[in-house]
């Protein structure tokens, strides 16, 4: 299985151009975004060895576990990769959600199953389970890293699904954890951290949850939960 990225026109009534991405095992996608000058930025997860890097990159090899995360950087037509790296640790890793700033800046969001420290000056406590962060221009490196969540945890405390860079540098993330409608919960939002402007202090454990960061981020601006709009019993 490989992650695809397909252009279109306006109206969806042409292809221009399509590509698959991926190695020899299971490759995900699972956001892109375009930048000011027209390259386009995806990212994924992968159990591959073989999942397609540049030399340079941040990690150009796969770091192990059950999976590792995935960045790219494509030409505008797609057809000439300029920038790719694995994005992980030893263990279990996604990179689920990426951004590009007003500066160019690439920003992403995540969970791991592995042990991650949060940059010198950043929010968080290392081995939390959620991620934000942003890279060097040529994927080199982890410019900045803030990892957060409940201490204490060994899996994600929610799945990630929205991430935003707003043109004042802050970054955003939501997501929902402890899905109590199947039988099998996922995650739990026990014990995420709240701020007083939030909305919502206090969880049951299964609710939406979002987040912001300062530009640098350094501080925890905004942590709420957010009620869970269907019922229960659905």
């Amino acid at each position: 299985m490989d992650a695809v990225i397909c252009k279109f026109s306006l109206d969806l009534s042409q292809l221009y151009a399509g590509t698959y991405l991926g190695g020899s095992n299971v490759d995900a996608g699972y956001s892109l975004k375009i930048s000011r000058d027209g390259y386009v930025y995806a990212c994924g997860g992968t159990n591959g060895t073989d999942f397609p890097t540049t030399s340079g990159s941040y990690q150009p090899t796969y770091q192990g576990g059950r999976a590792d995360g995935w960045i790219m950087q494509l030409g505008p037509d797609l057809d000439t990769l300029f920038l790719g790296t694995y994005w992980g640790t030893p263990a279990y890793d996604q990179v689920l959600m990426i951004d590009v700033d007003r500066r160019n800046i690439l920003w992403g969001a995540g969970h791991t199953e592995g042990i991650l420290t949060p940059t010198p000056g950043a929010y968080g406590f290392t081995g939390c389970k959620q991620f934000i962060f942003s890279m060097s221009p040529d994927l080199s490196q982890v410019s900045r890293l803030s990892i957060w969540g409940n201490p204490g945890r060994t899996t994600p405390n929610i799945t990630i699904s929205a991430f935003a860079a707003d043109r004042c540098g802050y970054t955003y993330v939501s997501g929902w954890g402890g899905l109590s409608q199947v039988s099998t919960p996922t995650g739990s939002t026990v014990g995420l951290p709240t701020t007083p402007n939030a909305n919502r202090t206090t969880t049951d454990g299964s609710d939406f949850y979002v987040i912001g960061l300062r530009a640098d981020l350094s501080i925890l601006a905004y942590a709420s939960f957010r009620e869970d709009p269907f019922p229960r019993n659905m």
